[in-house]
């Protein structure tokens, strides 16, 4: 099921293993588990910092590194545990460069590779980006992935993770998997939270054109909260008021998303009609009665799970499938 390759070899039959992918995030991240005899374990090539390519049924899953290895020994035996994340977690943990501090009309693409450049971490886009950036600050200490993912936010695009450790620019798509996931089938749990602190009332965001010599303004309101809860945003770029107002639109949007999350854990690992597991970015008929869900909705991520030796299942994040459309 889960194959890990490291320094030349081939490691499988894992015990555990936890892989995580999401749509909102730009690193994916990996734990497996193993036990063998101590003798055995003297001759591992695993070791922290190691490079790792890692199979879901023979289905690419991420190129990453080792960030963690726990070893348990006593007289039967060590067991290994390991933890790591895509090789884009590089530019989650590391800083953007002070020079440049500032770029002008540059692509999303560009910036992503100018950025991740200097870490060889390959850098794709899944669709046609016309508009630039006019004038893009770095934020003294912010780290390159916050950079993006503000940058991305500004156009109304996502970036996410690829299959090979690296980045794609990419936006929702309506790709609907055959299966549908429903209560007493093939669902086995459902997750239903909701968050009212994370929404307000009024979004506005302020900022300046190029020039500095004229305001900018975009708000919108959302009726379904109670209780005057403004919130102001303060544009670190520059701005007109149509890209103003389409910011707030953003920002009220994905607010609303993450106020009420949906998580199914399903009795199995899930595959599309190819045989290859279930991809992000993907939507699914979910029929969940008890919550009144009966609705096509967006895959946000998927976690493939085997805890202790059971049967392998999926956990399943959801979101209205509109979510990001402004």
């Amino acid at each position: 099921m889960i194959e890990v390759y490291c320094n030349g070899k081939l490691y499988k039959n894992f015990s555990d293993y936890n892989l995580y992918k999401s749509l909102n995030f730009v690193a994916r991240s990996f734990e497996f588990s193993f036990f063998v005899d101590n003798e055995s374990f003297k001759n591992l090539q695993i070791k922290e910092d190691s490079k790792v390519k890692i199979k879901i049924k023979s289905t690419p899953f991420t190129i990453g590194k080792i960030d963690i290895i726990e070893d348990i020994s006593d007289e039967t035996g060590t067991l290994v545990k390991i933890k790591g994340r895509s090789i884009s977690s590089l530019i989650i943990d590391c800083p953007c460069p002070i020079s440049p501090g500032e770029f002008k009309n540059i692509s999303l693409l560009n910036l992503c590779k100018t950025l991740c450049g200097p870490y060889n971490i390959p850098v794709y886009s899944e669709v046609i980006i016309n508009a630039k950036l006019e004038k893009w600050s770095i934020i003294p200490g912010e780290t390159i992935w916050e950079n993006l993912e503000r940058a991305s936010r500004k156009l109304g695009l996502l970036i996410t993770g690829s299959d090979d450790g690296g980045l794609v620019i990419t936006k929702v798509k309506s790709t609907q998997e055959r299966t549908q996931l429903i209560e007493g089938q093939n669902v086995k749990r459902c997750r239903r939270v909701r968050n009212s602190s994370l929404k307000y009332s009024e979004y506005r965001v302020v900022g300046q054109d190029i020039d500095g010599l004229h305001d900018a303004e975009g708000i919108e309101y959302d009726s379904s909260v109670n209780y005057h809860r403004p919130l102001l945003i303060i544009s670190e770029n520059t701005e007109n008021n149509d890209s103003a107002k389409r910011r707030a639109l953003w920002e009220k949007k994905i607010r609303e998303q993450r106020s009420t999350s949906i998580r199914i854990e399903t009795n199995n690992i899930l595959t599309s009609d190819n045989g290859d597991p279930w991809e992000t970015n993907k939507t699914t008929k979910v029929i969940y009665p008890t919550f009144g869900i009966n609705e096509v909705m967006l895959i946000s991520s998927t976690r493939y799970i085997r805890k202790n030796g059971g049967f392998p299942y999926t956990e399943i994040d959801l979101e209205e499938k509109d979510s990001y459309s402004i």
